[in-house]
């Protein structure tokens, strides 16, 4: 993990999370959350790729889960101890898929 600290007057530190193969997301940034004391975070960035992913689509109940081999186009969001609200972009070799990310 990497901290980074800005001069000035902001309060903002910087943290990286590395996750490894098979490593589950949302309880990982939880853990992460919780083992950091951090009070409100966002993600800045993330690369990588995943192989099952749960998303549920803008204006529906229902989740929709993906099993194969996915890039990570993009995800950003809000956590804190209370939960989070993620969004993910994923790839396959057809395209690109959105949408809010679940467990």
């Amino acid at each position: 993990m990497n901290t980074h600290h800005l001069s000035g007057s902001s309060n903002i530190r910087y943290l990286a999370l590395r996750l490894r193969p098979e490593e589950d997301v949302i309880p990982a940034l939880r853990q992460f959350i919780t083992s950091n004391n951090l009070k409100a975070a966002f993600i800045a960035g993330c690369v990588g790729s995943l192989t099952n992913v749960n998303l549920r689509f803008a204006g529906r109940d229902e989740t929709k889960q993906f099993i194969g081999k996915y890039e990570i186009v993009s995800l950003i969001g809000t956590l804190d101890a209370e939960g989070e609200h993620l969004h993910l972009a994923i790839s396959d070799d057809n395209g690109v898929v959105s949408a809010r990310l679940t467990q």
